[in-house]
């Protein structure tokens, strides 16, 4: 009788141990619990509202060519006594490159978007103020004497992205000493100078090229730079290169086709 009475004293104090062992448990797992009313915390990662991002992208896909150059200005014919070499008529001329375009990604063979023949130039900026950079090789056969050139002409195009009038920018580089670009000439000696004790050659914008109130998405433009007698440009004695600077809150891609220096005809 002892002995049964002892073994269920022994059984109720573990029967008496084991539910304050369970109390203790189901309360750690409460300290788990949010308190009513009261919003989870969300992590940081999650807080953070991603921002939009502009895109780059060239346009994909064919655009039929525009007919007729957009321009209030009545489109500019060529003098009798003038005739046009092409720089770039779906390929480069030989003698020029565009291997001193710089934080400017160009394709010469862009075939998505063409005004003329097979192919263009899509030209894709990088940061503001990279330029599309036409120059004359060392070592190319023929010269071009600044008293024969006369202007220069292209087609400009901004596939899916409409091109403000001051989107774009451009100027016609030159040499006293040399008949092919070279970075580090200083032969030619204009009013003002940039970086390097380098030319400043003049650069115009196309409002004063012809598209004075910009040019639309998916639309061919002409751009004509006149380098009349007398205009406050660089003296010098051969045209060296020609570029196309984007403004540096126009960082999207263009396509440039049919480019050509007007000559005069002598």
């Amino acid at each position: 009788m002892r002995r049964s009475t002892r073994v269920r004293r022994i059984h109720l104090a573990a029967l008496l141990s084991g539910l304050l062992i369970a109390t203790g448990l189901l309360g750690a797992c409460g300290d788990r619990v949010a308190p009513a009313g009261v919003a989870p915390t969300v992590a940081p990662a999650f807080s953070h509202q991603p921002q939009p991002v502009t895109t780059t992208a060239g346009y994909a896909g064919p655009i039929a060519p525009t007919p007729t150059p957009l321009s209030p200005m009545a489109p500019v014919e060529a003098a009798s006594d003038q005739r046009e070499l092409p720089l770039f008529d779906d390929r480069l001329v030989q003698g020029w490159s565009l291997e001193q375009s710089y934080w400017t990604r160009y394709a010469v063979a862009a075939s998505d978007l063409v005004r003329s023949g097979r192919y263009a130039i899509r030209a894709t900026p990088e940061r503001g103020y990279g330029a599309l950079f036409f120059s004359v090789e060392r070592g190319a056969r023929q010269r071009y004497p600044r008293e024969s050139i006369v202007g220069v002409r292209f087609w400009v195009n901004g596939g899916a992205y409409a091109i403000g009038p001051s989107d774009l920018i451009v100027a016609v580089v030159g040499s006293n000493a040399l008949p092919y670009y070279q970075a580090d000439d200083t032969s030619a000696r204009p009013s003002q100078r940039i970086a390097d004790d380098r030319p400043a050659f003049a650069e115009q914008r196309l409002y004063t090229l012809g598209p004075e109130q910009g040019i639309p998405a998916n639309t061919w433009a002409e751009v004509v730079v006149w380098l009349a007698d007398g205009a406050p440009e660089t003296a010098y004695t051969y045209v060296t290169g020609v570029y196309i600077k984007n403004d540096e809150l126009f960082v999207k891609p263009y396509y440039v086709d049919d480019v050509r220096l007007v000559l005069a005809d002598r």
